[in-house]
This record gives C-alpha cells, sequence and structure tokens, in this order.
C-alpha cells in the first residue's frame, strides 16, 4: 500500500506528524483518509484537511490520534493535485 510506505518512510527521518489535504467532494478520499487514522483539522474553500500523529506504533492501523504539534518543522503533505512532497517549516 503506497500510503503505508510513505507514512514509514516519514517515521523513518524523523516525522512526528503528517498533514493533507484533498478536495471535500471525493467522499472516497475523505473516507480512505479517515478509515487510516487521519483526522480532519479544519475546511476551507472546497478543501479538507487532515492530520496524522506518527507516535503511535502502527501509523496505519490505529483508531484515533494522540493530540500534539511537534513536527520537527517538516511535513510530509499529499495532495492528489500536488503530489506529495516534503516540507521544511524550520
Amino acid at each position: 500500500m503506497i500510503l503505508k510506505a510513505l507514512l514509514r518512510q516519514a517515521e523513518g527521518i524523523g516525522i512526528t506528524r503528517v498533514v493533507l489535504e484533498t478536495t471535500a467532494s471525493w467522499h472516497d478520499a475523505v473516507r480512505f483518509y479517515l478509515r487510516h487514522g487521519f483526522e480532519v483539522t479544519h475546511y476551507k474553500d472546497d478543501d479538507v484537511y487532515f492530520a496524522l500523529d506518527l507516535r503511535r506504533s502502527d501509523p496505519c492501523d490505529r483508531t484515533e490520534t494522540e493530540k500534539g504539534s511537534d513536527t520537527n518543522g517538516i511535513r510530509l503533505v499529499i495532495s492528489p493535485r500536488r503530489g506529495a512532497r516534503y516540507i521544511n517549516d524550520c
């Protein structure tokens, strides 16, 4: 699974939180991310934004996430329009 591989790679380089967005009307994608433990953080325009805390033992098999904002200055951003990319917030 691509998502699982991306999350494991992110964990491997020390990322502790993944933030992504998708089109709010893309219901299959929204359900997919929710099913994999992402939580909705907010809506903006026609998009829905999610976050996932990777500090739990299995990032692809969780029903709830821990709260926290530690990102180590790096985010993995996954967007259907822009693809997956790492952003350094330092």
